[in-house]
């Protein structure tokens, strides 16, 4: 290899310039971004936000929040401004997440009760088959399904080649 990887300042002109990043989202090359990370990569919904909205500026504390919930989809229509906190708020109020559906009773917080109850039970010396049984089914009914990773696998192997 011949020293670092270069990369052009993104546009909107070149909008699939860039590249997907661990946590599933896209990154493009902005270095003299406020936001940017230590290698010049911002969030493209936040690029994509600002160049949208010529004068806005996308600060800290601030989040993008994907209408459809697809992250990858930085198009104008699908991007709304929020504070972070109302952003985190909407997102863990159980009724936008679509794996809960309005139910009460999310599956992350089973499992964490039942991982408390586990843990308690052990201290004391008491733990008994249906404490354990109770903490494996909310460990099962906490994991993503296997259709909903397969989908995220084929997503990430499809922008890679693609990319």
């Amino acid at each position: 290899m011949d020293g670092p990887r270069k990369y052009w300042p993104w546009t909107l002109e070149t909008f699939d310039d860039g590249y997907i990043g661990s946590r599933g989202r896209f990154l493009v090359y902005l270095p003299d971004h406020p936001r940017a990370h230590k290698d010049g990569m911002v969030l493209r919904s936040i690029a994509a936000y600002e160049a949208y909205h010529p004068g806005v500026m996308v600060h800290r504390g601030m989040a993008v929040h994907h209408d459809d919930k697809n992250i990858l989809n930085d198009s104008r229509d699908n991007l709304l401004i929020l504070t972070q906190e109302s952003h985190n708020r909407y997102h863990n109020s159980g009724e936008s997440h679509p794996r809960w559906k309005g139910d009460a009773a999310k599956p992350h917080s089973k499992y964490l009760r039942a991982l408390k109850a586990k843990k308690a039970a052990v201290a004391d010396g008491r733990l008994t088959p249906e404490i354990e049984a109770e903490y494996e089914r909310a460990k099962i009914d906490a994991r993503p399904s296997n259709a909903e990773s397969k989908r995220k696998r084929r997503t990430l192997r499809r922008n890679r080649l693609n990319g």
